[in-house]
């Protein structure tokens, strides 16, 4: 959608205040950043967003990237962030970090994989320095643990995009849209990833989610991770 077809604020519509307020102008940031992505925040489509003329808004802002910044933050507080010092099993945390960065993958797209050197890019640094000290605080091996949770912050996004690309219907057991593709493939193009799939659907696969999944990525990546 092009900053043109976004819904604008209108100040002088009955019923909206004139008055712009930090939150106001964060609010239009997150929704500049959701229709256009994060190289399409800008002061101008900021303003458009907004209603107001973009030298107006150089009162209440002096750099764009400040926005920005603050809207990262609204955007991450979503996503709790596992800590050795917390009560909660860091298995547990972990999952529930990894599912919330797959939920803000699903409306911001190009958050987990920011251009090197962006705001974005720079929070995804800060969040992921402190997932790895939760994860070595036990001793575990830094680069062990920096490339198993790249590996799962790549699993998860990739699943964000699927369910983009490919809503699955309600109460569909995890994979199995996938598994009936590739079924579907003619035997020559799939004959070694079909053989597994031919068997009859399991319980365990019927049950499968992403916590499920999650869980066999730790056994094999983090190995005696509680």
């Amino acid at each position: 959608m092009s900053p043109s077809a976004m819904p604008t604020i209108d100040p002088k519509k009955p019923g909206r205040p004139r008055k712009l307020t930090r939150d106001r102008i964060v609010r239009a940031a997150i929704e500049v950043l959701e229709f256009e992505g994060f190289g399409a925040l800008t002061m101008r489509a900021l303003a458009q967003r907004l209603g107001v003329n973009h030298a107006t808004l150089y009162n209440y802002v002096g750099h764009i990237e400040d926005i920005e910044n603050e809207a990262l933050q609204t955007l991450t507080a979503r996503v709790p962030i596992p800590s050795a010092d917390r009560p909660e099993p860091l298995r547990q945390q972990l999952i529930e970090h990894l599912l919330a960065v797959r939920e803000l993958q699903l409306q911001h797209p190009h958050m987990v994989h920011a251009p090197v050197g962006s705001p974005a890019w720079r929070t995804n640094m800060k969040i992921t320095d402190q997932v790895l000290r939760a994860l070595t605080a036990d001793g575990r091996n830094l680069v062990e643990a920096a490339i198993a949770y790249n590996v799962l912050v790549s699993f998860m996004a990739t699943s964000a995009e699927r369910a983009r690309s490919t809503p699955l219907p309600k109460d569909t057991p995890y994979f199995e849209v996938e598994r009936q593709a590739i079924l579907a493939l003619p035997k020559r193009d799939s004959a070694l990833i079909r053989k597994p799939l031919e068997q009859p659907v399991t319980a365990v696969a019927q049950l499968a989610s992403h916590t499920a999944v999650l869980n066999l990525l730790f056994d094999r990546l983090l190995p005696g991770l509680k």
